[in-house]
C-alpha cells in the first residue's frame, strides 16, 4: 500500500503512534451506530483520546493548533464529519490496510472460518502459503463468508498483503502474518499472547504449566483450565455466562485442534499464537 499522505500526517504518526487495534477500539467507542463516520463533539473527544496515546505534553494552545490542522487534513468538505477510511491515514500503511479491510469485511469474518480455509493450504510440514496461493486463499475465504469480491479487488488485496507482510521477500506468508486480516475480536489467541506478553522463550514455560503430565499435549482437565484462563484473559464476560463460554470452547477447539483428537498439541497452540 502506497503511503500517499502529507508531511503533517507523517509527523503526527511519529508524535502519536497508534496501531490498528488501538485505533479500532477508540473508533468503535465513538462511531456507536457503525455508519463509518464521527461528527460534532465526537471528533473533539476522539482527537483527545488519540493525544492521550502521545508521550508528549502539549499546552492548550498547542493542542488547539494541532486540532485545527487535524480538521483541515480530514474534513476537506467542511461538513463537520470524518470518515474512517480518511482517518485511517494517521496509521502506518500496514495498519491502515488492516483498518480498511476490517471495515469492509471484518463483521463477516470469524476465526473458525479463517482456520477452515487455512487448513486447505497448510500442513504440519508447511505452516505458510506461497505467493501464488494467496489470491486463491482469499477467494476461498470470501466465498466461505459469503462475500462477493471482484478480480481486481482480489489482486489488490493479495499484492498489498505480500508487499506489507512479506518482510524477507521470500514470497511466502506465514499463519502469523496472514492471520492479521482477522478482526481483533476474532484473533483470540493472539490477544491472549499480548495479554501474557508471550515470547518464543516463555512459551515453553507456559505450555509446560498447562501440560501438567508432560505428555506433550493439553487434554482433559488440563484443557479445561487452559481454555478457562484464555477466556478470562480475553473477557470476564465470557466465563460469567455459561452459554457464551460453551460456544467459546467449541470455537477454540474447532480453530486450534487441527488433528481433531480433542487435545491441543504444542505445535497447534504455537501456530495459533504465532510462536516461531
Amino acid at each position: 500500500m502506497a503511503d500517499n499522505c502529507s508531511e503533517w500526517i507523517r509527523d503526527f504518526r511519529k508524535m502519536c503512534p497508534v496501531d490498528a487495534v488501538k485505533f479500532e477500539d477508540v473508533w468503535k467507542h465513538y462511531d456507536s451506530d457503525g455508519n463509518g463516520y464521527i461528527d460534532g463533539d465526537e471528533i473533539d473527544s476522539f482527537f483527545d483520546d488519540l493525544l492521550k496515546m502521545s508521550k508528549q505534553k502539549l499546552s492548550l494552545q498547542e493542542k488547539n493548533k494541532l486540532k485545527d490542522q487535524f480538521m483541515k487534513e480530514f474534513d476537506e468538505n467542511r461538513d463537520g464529519r470524518i470518515e474512517m477510511s480518511e482517518l485511517a491515514l494517521i496509521l502506518p500503511p500496514e495498519d491502515s490496510f488492516l483498518i480498511l479491510f476490517h471495515a469492509d469485511h471484518g463483521e463477516h469474518l470469524t476465526g473458525a472460518q479463517f482456520m477452515t480455509v487455512w487448513r486447505q493450504f497448510s500442513s504440519k510440514k508447511k505452516d505458510y502459503i506461497e505467493s501464488t496461493e494467496i489470491k486463491q486463499f482469499l477467494a476461498k475465504l470470501f466465498k466461505q463468508i459469503g462475500r462477493e469480491v471482484s478480480a481486481s479487488q482480489l489482486e489488490k488485496y493479495s499484492s498489498s498483503l505480500l508487499r506489507i507482510y512479506d518482510a524477507n521477500n521470500d514470497g511466502k506468508l506465514s499463519f502469523k502474518e496472514l492471520s492479521r486480516i482477522l478482526p481483533p475480536s476474532e484473533n483470540i489467541l493472539l490477544r491472549f499472547k499480548d495479554q501474557m506478553n508471550l515470547t518464543s522463550e516463555n512459551f515453553e514455560q507456559l505450555f509446560s504449566h498447562y501440560d501438567s503430565d508432560g505428555n506433550g499435549s493439553i487434554s482433559g482437565e488440563e484443557l479445561d483450565v487452559f481454555l478457562y484462563d484464555v477466556a478470562k484473559a480475553i473477557s470476564c464476560d465470557i466465563v460469567s455466562d455459561k452459554e457464551s463460554y460453551g460456544k467459546f470452547k467449541k470455537m477454540m477447539l474447532f480453530s486450534c485442534d487441527s488433528s481433531g483428537d480433542g487435545c491441543l498439541q504444542k505445535d497447534e497452540v504455537a501456530l495459533w499464537l504465532g510462536i516461531d
